[in-house]
């Protein structure tokens, strides 16, 4: 799953390459509803994930337990895009355009 999340981050950020070079109202759309899919997806990911999501107690950083790298990278993509979701609802409600400066 982490291999296919770094596919699918290569995929969304292609596609704001392409509506960054384009800059069409109908492509923002369009972009707004892949970027929509992309964060589905990594939901379904990040809480479908099997492996081993926790590492082992360090006792010298007082127990903490920390992400293993795999899931780490499934979940840091999920905020990722979450915000760049974000981003994107705030320019297409005309609120701010900072995205596609």
């Amino acid at each position: 799953m982490p291999l296919l999340t770094i596919l699918i981050d290569i995929m969304a950020f292609s596609g704001y390459y392409l509506q960054d070079s384009l800059r069409t109202n109908s492509i923002f759309i369009v972009g707004f509803i892949f970027q929509i899919l992309v964060v589905l997806v990594l939901l379904v990911f990040t809480f479908g994930y099997h492996g081993k999501r926790r590492e082992k107690h360090d006792y010298t950083f007082k127990g903490y337990r920390y992400f293993t790298l795999r899931y780490a990278i499934i979940v840091a993509s999920l905020f990722i895009n979450a915000a760049v979701l974000f981003l994107y609802y705030l320019h297409l409600s005309g609120a701010e355009n900072l995205i596609f400066n």
